[in-house]
């Protein structure tokens, strides 16, 4: 499961869910019921600042019930997708980067396995990008199963806080590379201007 295609999931789960909750089950002759079923239409939601199609049932829901009905399962994913075990997972590669959000910084570790498939793997919150922070992200991981002894190749934007703590959990030799886009960008322009890659 990718965190891009666990939310428009939940939203078509959620208004499936109301829809059953006004007419009843799908499928189901009820002869007292006051309400049907009308099929589905496109529609669109706003996620990460951009639009995406959404398939809606052709029935009504509150706005409000929405909204606290999606933070609820959206939380409900998240924290199934960074609770999962990590036994059977062999990587090649793991980003980590830190992302300022609402002033609070989230340090995630982006996984991308030996087939090549990328995937989230952790997300720590904190107030700033720092070794402790990655530290307990990545035991996380190992608590989690991740295997410390494989070759991974960690890709950083050159903070030192992650690649202290990166040698503290996997050892002194693990494999560290500074992300060459932003070594570039940095010889060009101002930190501020940089955007993640």
């Amino acid at each position: 499961m990718q965190l891009n295609s666990t939310a428009p999931r939940v939203v078509h789960e959620l208004m499936e869910a109301e829809a059953s909750e006004i007419v009843g089950p799908k499928g189901k002759h009820d002869l007292d019921r006051t309400a049907k079923r009308h099929g589905h239409e496109d529609g669109s939601m706003t996620l990460g600042g951009r639009r995406v199609p959404v398939e809606q049932s052709a029935t009504s829901m509150r706005k409000g019930t929405v909204s606290e009905m999606f933070i609820e399962k959206t939380r409900t994913a998240l924290e199934q997708l960074m609770a999962r075990r990590l036994d059977d997972t062999r990587l090649a590669v793991m980003t980590l980067d830190g992302l300022e959000i609402a002033g609070r910084v989230h340090v995630i570790a982006l996984g991308i396995s030996t087939e090549g498939v990328k995937f989230p793997r952790g997300l720590w919150e904190g107030l700033t990008e720092n070794a402790t922070l990655a530290r307990l992200l990545l035991a996380d991981l190992v608590d989690r199963g991740l295997d410390p002894g494989q070759a991974i190749l960690f890709v950083l934007d050159g903070g030192k806080a992650l690649r202290r703590a990166i040698k503290d959990v996997f050892g002194e030799y693990a494999l560290v590379q500074r992300c060459q886009r932003h070594y570039a960008d940095l010889r060009v322009m101002p930190t501020e201007v940089i955007m993640g890659c």
